[in-house]
Formats: structure tokens, sequence, C-alpha cells
């Protein structure tokens, strides 16, 4: 099968790159319609991987199981959709149109789903892609135990997969973006999308109401792609993947769930917009004078006021080394990073209420060695549940996961958005996150992405 994909890929290869780019498909109306059976079509073979990193856990009061899940393409030809905005009825929406590739190279087009705007994810998803379920007995026939959603994408080249070496499947459509309704998603052939667990729809509640609580036992967690059949694809018979799972966790109940940590006392002058109250005066003892010392010293300004300084990286150097794992790194017109911090021989964080942080990304270096310039700080106060708001009107979110922390961070105007896909990449920059007087210190190496990038601990 391997050498299979292979010779094909040197097919692919040997009858020229046909590489896709924005101004073919700037009006994918324009194109010619396609014509279901055309033998020339070069169509993708969409492949799920078997959901991964299962994790069963209580988010509130329910409980999800959350994982993580990947969509491959070992077709002909690459998947690409395009949006194009129409009028209906009901108003504007954003078509999409499936453009296929001709084995002459020539291209054509046929109307598909539809693209929608993801409020978490802050960029533009291909609608109903794939579909999460949890079944009983049989993962194809067996009662549907949970789920039955069907979850949106944004339809990118995160990975290679294995079996097709990326130096003989080069990503064939180089202009995907997710930061426009009208732009253009995709997989290419011998490359998947990647959609880690800790992302907002990566989940399955089993507890959708009081009376359709999934019990303990043993099922199936499906993965499917393209549940509604929106795209034409060289072969559809292997669009689902599963893998055994159990529910374990109890149904919730006051005596079951996790209780919240209850918070540190604390002082009236962390929070934000309290006035600090009187202190009654403190006696201090009589001192002997202070003899000043030899060298000169410089007067200080009438009246000026010492300005309290941010945490430099060089206070990091000093951190007890949490365990740094699962990053994610990506930005369409605004920055979204998130990590598990693992406490290993660290002190617990204390995310409570009150608490003041910062977030400091310096030293960008290419792969060159060459510094960029770039530097990125924001400050934040933690408000209930580990939320806050940064002084560049983001958002962090710290969260307890089974004696791990859940960081997430977004900045909706980065300082370093001028770096390019294809412009100083790789690149490698430390990243220093503050939270009262304790410090998480990673160093990151980042792979250039759609408008984005991908990171992994360095």
């Amino acid at each position: 099968m391997r050498w299979t994909m292979l010779a094909l890929g040197a097919i692919l290869v040997a009858a020229g790159p046909h590489v896709l780019r924005a101004q073919d498909d700037n009006a994918p109306t324009s194109l010619p319609p396609c014509v279901a059976g055309d033998p020339s079509l070069r169509l993708p073979d969409l492949v799920p991987d078997a959901p991964a990193d299962i994790h069963e856990t209580y988010q509130g009061s329910h409980r999800v199981i959350a994982f993580t899940t990947a969509v491959g393409n070992i077709g002909d030809g690459p998947l690409v959709i395009a949006g194009h905005t129409i009028s209906t009825p009901d108003g504007l929406v954003t078509q999409g149109y499936q453009i296929i590739w001709r084995r002459d190279g020539s291209h054509c087009a046929r109307q598909t789903g539809r693209f929608v705007f993801h409020p978490s994810h802050r960029h533009f998803h291909f609608d109903a892609f794939v579909g999460y379920e949890l079944r009983a007995d049989d993962p194809i026939t067996g009662p549907l135990a949970a789920g039955g959603s069907k979850e949106s994408f944004c339809l990118l080249d995160l990975a290679s997969i294995r079996g097709f070496p990326f130096q003989s499947f080069p990503r064939q459509v180089t202009n995907m973006t997710c930061a426009s309704q009208e732009g253009i998603q995709g997989i290419s052939v011998g490359w998947k999308d990647v959609y880690e667990r800790f992302l907002p729809g990566q989940s399955i509640d089993l507890d959708p109401s009081p009376d359709a609580q999934v019990p303990g036992g043993a099922y199936f967690l499906v993965n499917i792609v393209d549940p509604n059949h929106l795209l034409w694809e060289k072969n559809t018979a292997n669009n689902t993947s599963f893998v055994s799972v159990g529910v374990s966790l109890p149904p919730p109940s006051p005596t079951t769930l996790v209780p919240a940590p209850t918070p540190r006392p604390v002082r009236p002058h962390l929070l934000p917009g309290r006035v600090r109250p009187p202190r009654p005066p403190r006696q201090r003892p009589t001192r002997a004078p202070r003899v000043p010392a030899a060298q000169p010293t410089a007067t200080p300004t009438p009246g000026a006021t010492a300005t309290p300084q941010a945490p430099q990286m060089s206070d990091c150097e000093q951190a007890c080394s949490y365990s740094i794992s699962q990053m994610r790194m990506l930005w369409y017109g605004a920055l979204n990073f998130s990590a598990v911090i693992k406490q290993g021989g660290c002190e617990p964080l204390s995310p409570d209420p009150g608490t003041a942080g910062t977030v400091q990304m310096t030293g960008f270096v290419t792969g060159q060695r060459q510094d960029t310039g770039h530097q990125h700080t924001a400050s934040f106060v933690l408000g209930d549940n580990g939320a806050g708001v940064t002084s560049l009107d983001g958002e962090v979110q710290f969260s307890q996961i089974a004696g791990s922390y859940r960081f997430s961070y977004s900045a909706p105007v980065p300082s370093f958005a001028s770096i390019r896909d294809g412009q100083n990449f790789p690149v490698a920059f430390s990243m220093c996150v503050t939270l009262g007087n304790q410090r998480v210190k990673m160093h990151l190496v980042c792979q250039g992405k759609s408008q984005g990038m991908l990171c992994h601990a360095g």
C-alpha cells in the first residue's frame, strides 16, 4: 500500500505541480462545472485517523470525553474548497465550491457546503466536515449513546501523513487561509489536518440532559469525515474510523462532582476597581541615621513616582521547570496559544481571582539565527474561573485538568503579525508566563503555516 501511495505521488509530481494560487480561484463560479463520473478528475480521498489522546473528565456539571482527531488525504488530487458570498432568501451566505483538478492541469468547480464563522476559534470553518459519535456494541450499527454532532473545520495542511514524505508530496495549494470567508481551504495529497482535544468542539457531552446520561461501560468512539456527503471523493468506504473507550466516571451529582478549589483569601488591594482600606499607623523602632554613600547620587525629580517594571525574561531563568506539553499556537488576524502545564516537582500554580500576571514572548530568531526584532508583552488580572482580560483586549484562561493546568492566551493584534508565511521560518522564541510571584518558562520552535505558526517545545 505504501509503495502504491508513493507511485501515485510520483505521477502527481511528474505530471507537473499545477500549484493552485489565489488568482485561479477569486471567482470559483467562473470555472466550468465538474461532471460526475468524469475519468479525468483527480479526486481527493479523505481518511480520518482514529480518535487519540482521549480524556474523560468533568466540565462543570457534565462529564465529557475529549479527544484529538485528524483527517488526511491519500487521493489523486488535493481537497480544495473556495468560499464565495451569495445572496439567498435568508440573506447573504458564504457558499463553498469544491475545486477539482483534472489530469491535464485544468480545474472545474462544483457547489458544496458552506463556510461559517467559528466564534471560539475566531476564523472561518467549512461546516459539517466531521461527525463524532459514541456507540455501544458496534461502531457502525450500534445504538447511538451520545454525540451525533457535526463539527466544522478550518481545513489546512498541518502534518504530513506517515508514508508520504513531504519531499515527494509538497503542499499543492499554497494560499490556504481561514481568515476570510472567501478564502481557500483544503488538504493536500499526503497531508492531514489535526485538531487537538483542548480545542472547542473536540469532545462529546456524556450528560446532555438529566434524562440522557450515558451509563458506565464499554463503547466505540467514532470519527466520521464528510458525514453529510457534501464532497466528491475517490473512495468513501474509508470515511469512518473508531477506537474502543470506556466510560468510568459516575454521572455528576453533588457527591461526585469535583469541588472547585477554595480560593485563597485575596488582599483587597489586588482586586481590580477596589480601594485599599486604610491601615492603622505602624510603630517603627528608632534607627540610627544612615551614613550616605560616598558616590554621588541622582536627585529625584519632585513628585516623580517609580514605574513598576514587568518581570523580565531573565526572571524566568531561575523559575522551577514545569512540564509543558500539547502546545498549539496559530493566528488568523489574532494570536491564539494554548498549552498544558504540569506541576512536576514545582509548587502548584495559584490562578486565584485577583491574581495579576504577564505574558512575554521575546527573542524571535529565524532558522538562520537572525533576530527578527519582534517582542510581545501583555499583562492581565484573573477573575472567576481562572479567566482574565489582557492589556491588549485579549483573553487568558487557566483551568485545572487532572492535576495539570490548561493555559490559553489570545491577543487580537499580536505585535509580530508582520511575519508572513514563507518568510522568517522556522522561528524560535522564548515565552514567559508569570502568575503572581510564580513563573513558567518555555522555549518554542515554530513552523510557518498559512498565516500562522505551529509550535513545539524546543
